[in-house]
């Protein structure tokens, strides 16, 4: 049985790929990830993958705003349609706020890593905010592209596994953890690389 990560971007599931590489247990579990192009197609992944596989999946979901009405409203509109899919036990929302490339601002290391050139405090600040438009204007004046896939490499070789700490991952790795299974001996498929 395979564990899902459903992703409303590439970038996303760049990111969430790499975090489960990184990660000393998960990578050794059977994840599969789902970009999808936004939150309707990321919404009707989800429902489908539960419905038709009944296998567990987490949504990472970018809200793009950071107003707690919004957020709230956003994340039961996705519980909702999600619990009529398949169990409670059995998915998990994610949110993100304002969207999941911000977890690329709350570490310094991690952006001098990822980030091309240095940050000034601006970009710094701005990118807790907007980091989707931060990310695209660094990689443009660094010269560096064709975005985002240019950041999709960058993400591949880095080392994610401090992420983990963030509190709005904590919710993810314990479902993860949970409902996620090893791959069966002599079975390598859908093992991901490690960091």
């Amino acid at each position: 049985m395979k564990t899902h990560i459903v992703t409303e971007g590439k970038v996303e599931a760049a990111l969430l790929e790499r975090l489960v590489q990184c990660h000393p247990v998960l990578r050794e579990r059977v994840i599969k990830m789902h970009p999808t192009n936004n939150r309707s197609s990321a919404n009707r992944t989800a429902r489908t993958l539960l419905v038709l596989r009944h296998e567990p999946v987490a949504h990472i979901s970018n809200p793009e705003t950071l107003s707690p009405e919004l957020l709230a409203e956003r994340r039961g509109f996705l519980e909702w349609r999600l619990a009529e899919a398949g169990p409670p036990e059995d998915w998990l929302v994610v949110d993100v706020p304002p969207t999941t490339a911000v977890l690329l601002f709350r570490d310094d290391e991690l952006m001098r890593a990822i980030l091309p050139g240095e940050l000034s405090l601006e970009d710094r600040i701005r990118g807790r905010y907007e980091p989707d438009a931060v990310l695209t204007e660094l990689f443009a004046r660094a010269g560096e592209g064709p975005f985002p896939d240019a950041l999709i490499q960058r993400i591949a070789r880095a080392d994610l596994s401090r992420l983990w700490r963030l509190e709005v991952l904590q919710p993810l790795e314990a479902f993860l953890l949970r409902v996620s299974r090893t791959e069966e001996p002599g079975r390598q498929e859908g093992l991901l690389p490690t960091c």
